[in-house]
């Protein structure tokens, strides 16, 4: 459960902030059936009134990028190291309550509330200590994602200079558009490119 918890909130942190800059138009995806724009950089479509505009799969990104890979597969190692380490100290602690509940017809009242109350100690430590290794692995992601996503709004940047893009939209809050516009294929391939991979610091136990 501690593992499902932790990885839902690393997918979940993934290109938050991408583009919190860019304005949101809508709230209905793209029409799946058709066919998306070539890999091959290309201007933008241009509206009459002279304004450039580029669309983002950022969904896409997230999903094919090297990068963004390369976290979470880091980020599944650390989880499974993680769950693995809490569910030793959990059984340890089961094992204490059966013999703690054995004992407790041979104990005296006082000895076997003494006893008692160590045991709740424990527990709480136990929790504790749950809490503080799921912030950590949280503060790792978290400084990945950052970097990660550093180096996709300068790409997004550069491509919408070179191209004199006024506008970049993201594709999940546009009900229609030209293919012409999309240029997630031309950025995925610039970052995969520039940036393959980060490397997640190893969390603090």
């Amino acid at each position: 459960m501690i593992l499902s918890y932790v990885m839902r909130s690393a997918a979940a942190c993934l290109l938050v902030a991408a583009l919190a800059a860019i304005p949101a138009q809508a709230q209905q995806t793209k029409p799946a059936a058709q066919p998306k724009a070539t890999a091959q950089a290309q201007p933008a479509a241009e509206d009459p009134g002279g304004l450039r505009i580029g669309i983002l799969d950022l969904e896409e990104i997230n999903q094919k990028a090297a990068v963004f890979k390369s976290i979470r597969s880091q980020m599944e190692q650390y989880g499974t190291s993680f769950s693995a380490a809490i569910k030793s100290e959990d059984d340890e602690l089961r094992n204490a309550n059966k013999e703690l509940a054995r004992q407790r017809t041979i104990l005296s009242p006082e000895a076997y509330a003494e006893e008692r109350r160590k045991f709740e100690k424990n527990v709480t430590d136990f929790q504790r200590l749950v809490e503080k290794r799921k912030q950590n692995l949280n503060a790792v992601h978290a400084k990945a994602v950052i970097e990660a996503e550093a180096a996709l709004k300068k790409i997004i940047a550069d491509f919408a200079k070179e191209n004199s893009i006024a506008l970049v939209l993201r594709s999940d809050t546009i009900v229609f558009y030209n293919r012409a516009m999309d240029m997630t294929d031309t950025i995925l391939a610039r970052l995969d490119k520039t940036m393959p991979n980060v490397k997640v610091p190893q969390p603090e136990k």
